[in-house]
């Protein structure tokens, strides 16, 4: 008697509610199945809930979270200088890698997105935000920088990630974070990911996601 196909059983991206263009982008680049942190968070996320999701690296985070982002901003506008979503990382190349990644899924489903970080001229920057974007990947250092300069407004965010939490925290960045929090709307959607949930980052939980939807996948 033959065992049964248990890789037939797995769930694919077309199972979770997700937009048929991206699901179909995906399926170019040959992604299919979600890795465990995806099955757990994106349902979730979809639906509009906050999400506490402990992953370590390379567990396939950035589709966890950015697929739900781009599903839930398509067919909406931003404002100039008003992004709908912000992706918070604790490194320029973290931020580069997230863009890459989210690239052709964001084209795919019409919406713009753009990275800010230090050590780059940040003119260029501000042109971009008034031409208006709906997705800002950025560190916290140079988000609090234009948000100062009033080149950036947090008003309309609908989704606030934070991914690499831990690692936010540990290079120092509690209260910058904790800053940008306070001045996305209170409602809006939040979703946390990180190796580890004590410490800052539990603090970070406690003020920021008090009702939330907790993932552990190891």
């Amino acid at each position: 008697m033959n065992s049964p196909d248990r890789s037939a059983a797995l769930p694919t991206f077309a199972d979770l509610s997700l937009p048929d263009g991206l699901v179909r982008k995906l399926a170019q680049q040959e992604i299919v199945k979600p890795s465990p942190i995806q099955q757990a968070v994106i349902p979730s996320a979809m639906e509009g809930r906050n999400v506490l999701g402990r992953a370590r690296t390379g567990s396939g985070k950035t589709l966890a979270f950015g697929l739900p982002v781009l599903a839930r901003l398509a067919g909406g506008t931003s404002r100039p200088k008003a992004p709908r979503a912000l992706i918070l990382l604790p490194t320029r190349e973290l931020a580069i890698q997230v863009h890459t990644a989210l690239m052709p899924l964001a084209q795919k489903v019409g919406l713009k997105h753009t990275t800010i970080y230090g050590g780059v001229p940040i003119n260029k920057q501000i042109n971009v935000l008034k031409g208006g974007v709906d997705i800002v990947i950025a560190t916290p250092g140079r988000l609090i920088d234009l948000l100062d300069r009033r080149c950036v407004t947090l008003d309309d965010i609908e989704i606030t990630v934070l991914d690499e939490a831990d690692h936010l925290c540990d290079l120092g960045f509690f209260k910058p974070i904790d800053a940008i929090l306070t001045r996305t709307p209170e409602a809006s959607q939040r979703l946390l990911l990180s190796a580890t949930l004590d410490g800052d980052v539990n603090k970070l939980v406690r003020r920021h996601l008090p009702v939330h939807k907790l993932f552990e996948v190891d």
